[in-house]
């Protein structure tokens, strides 16, 4: 393991309560007092807010001749990892994690040497084709075109793998540290459930008990019937209504980011995003992604 630390660099300022970029591109620099390993392919795994906009982290490389620079991996569920190779004669490495002004949350869990033969199996996984080039580049001493075939081998895995996958990518919500609420009012977050329920048990079906355990508190559950005029009476403005079945299941962090992203886009009127799908068993199958938002859609 390589012992590594964070050290504003630019745009950005250290407080107490986590970083504050003061423009769009902040960028903070990972310290390596042990001395930089030149030449060698390393694993960084971080951390990322779950109330940041999600972005993908840009790793840029000042070197003897110019800067280099990797994008990085989207922490969509609080944790990600780069596998990448330092170029030779580096001097400093940045890492831009956000692109707009603001609070935001980054740390290094770990950083450690790989090696390339390491980073095969994984490649002929994702990618035979490319690692089969890297391979016999390799055999010619093309090293430029071993790393470049690399790279591009190190993406994603197949879906049938996406339970683990996003195992290895989620960590626990962090209400004390890394997601501390950063908005004083919030909105509150009415659920309304159709179907035949018994009204008095919707706090013990999955939807009551995940909206139990979330940390945002300012939330109502309601059964309605086929008609929801009656159960939008007495809105504030600020309220958000979600349509939800009693099966559904909510993140720890759900509640949190919606009341985040609602007060720092108050003049949204709709919010959608993407969910989970689960078996029979409650394990995980597959992502449902929803497409970007356009009229004929709606």
């Amino acid at each position: 393991m390589i012992p590594v630390f964070l050290d504003a660099f630019s745009d950005v300022e250290a407080t107490p309560l986590g970083y504050v970029a003061t423009s769009a591109a902040p960028k903070l620099r990972l310290e390596m007092p042990a001395g930089i390993p030149t030449g060698q392919w390393i694993r960084l795994v971080y951390r990322t807010s779950y109330l940041d906009h999600l972005v993908r982290p840009l790793i840029l490389f000042e070197t003897n001749e110019g800067t280099e620079w990797d994008v990085m991996s989207a922490g969509l569920f609080g944790k990600a990892d780069w596998i990448g190779r330092i170029p030779d004669g580096t001097r400093m490495i940045l890492i831009s994690p956000v692109d707009r002004m603001g609070r935001f949350g980054f740390e290094i869990e770990s950083c450690k040497i790989v090696s390339r033969l390491s980073l095969l199996p994984r490649a002929l996984r994702n990618d035979p084709k490319t690692t089969a080039m890297a391979i016999g580049a390799r055999l010619i001493q093309a090293r430029q075109e071993t790393r470049q075939a690399l790279r591009f081998a190190r993406g994603g895995i197949g879906m049938e793998l996406y339970a683990q996958w996003r195992a290895e990518r989620s960590r626990p919500f962090d209400p004390q540290g890394l997601d501390a609420p950063r908005v004083t009012q919030t909105p509150h977050i009415r659920f309304l459930v159709r179907g035949d329920h018994d009204p008095r048990a919707l706090r013990h079906t999955p939807l009551g008990e995940s909206l139990q355990a979330q940390s945002h508190q300012n939330w109502s559950l309601r059964h309605v019937g086929e008609s929801l005029e009656g159960a939008l009476d007495q809105l504030a403005p600020e309220d958000l209504v979600i349509c939800a079945d009693a099966g559904d299941r909510l993140a720890p962090y759900a509640l949190p980011v919606v009341a985040e992203i609602a007060s720092a886009y108050a003049e949204v009127q709709c919010f959608y995003g993407d969910e989970d799908a689960r078996n029979a068993s409650g394990a995980l199958i597959a992502p449902r992604l929803k497409p970007d938002w356009s009229r004929r859609f709606e």
